[in-house]
């Protein structure tokens, strides 16, 4: 896809794990796309007591948090939905994302980022 030509994508997990093979093997697409790509820490990772989320909410806000202020990055590619999205809306500093024009690809429980985003952010 041209228009992913030359773009950093973090590939995030804000709400369910994936499995790896396929992060993998769609990570292997945006790079023939010509995209760079970074995996964050807790794509592949789970929560120890609750196994549908990707990792606690603290981490999951945290990494999500820290990819938005990233100058590089352009895209955080989510790798599902599912649910753990809502839980995480109040620890994200939204105020500290204001002015910055990264992209936020999702389905599904990644909703609930957008609209957060586009009721703080905008």
């Amino acid at each position: 896809m041209p228009f992913l030509s030359g773009k950093n994508i973090a590939i995030a997990a804000p709400a369910g794990a994936a499995p790896e093979e396929v992060v993998l093997n769609g990570v292997e697409v945006l790079k023939k796309w010509g995209a760079s790509v970074e995996i964050l820490p807790h794509v592949f990772a789970g929560h120890p007591q609750l196994k549908y989320l990707a990792a606690p909410d603290h981490l999951r806000a945290g990494e999500f948090t820290e990819a938005f202020l990233d100058e590089k990055i352009d895209i955080i590619w989510c790798v599902r939905g599912g649910y753990g999205c809502m839980r995480i809306l109040d620890k994200i500093p939204w105020g500290k994302l204001h002015d910055n024009p990264t992209v936020v690809a999702g389905f599904s429980d990644i909703t609930a980022l957008h609209w957060a985003m586009s009721a703080n952010c905008a």
